[in-house]
């Protein structure tokens, strides 16, 4: 049924700016999977896509497939809490169309590509 929106995963990419301040940028989801007709908004939550908790931060919208936020929150609390990013159908339709969850742990520990 309509209501079984497939729930795809988008890439959380997180930069380090400084002690207080990372850059999230979120990518993977598929262009055109947009059915809204509008920016896709995104946000951080608190918890697990299966299990998401209150929204900490709204991320820019998507522009195409790709968005890129600098938020106020470290990368090591990033990390050490449990988080995850959200993209919405619509401003007015908050139904989740993909979800990502944060990587525990940096990127560069799993070695360079």
């Amino acid at each position: 049924s309509a209501s079984d929106a497939q729930v795809s995963g988008v890439r959380a990419t997180l930069s380090y700016e400084d002690r207080d301040r990372t850059t999230i940028r979120v990518d993977g989801l598929d262009e055109g999977e947009n059915a809204g007709g509008g920016p896709n908004p995104v946000q951080l939550t608190r918890g697990t896509c299966d299990d998401p908790g209150e929204v900490v931060f709204e991320l820019e919208n998507l522009s195409g497939a790709t968005s890129e936020t600098t938020v106020d929150l470290g990368l090591v609390a990033l990390q050490n809490g449990e988080y995850a990013v959200q993209v919405g159908l619509t401003q007015d339709q908050p139904e989740v169309i993909a979800c990502g969850e944060v990587p525990q742990e940096s990127p560069d520990d799993e070695g360079d590509s």
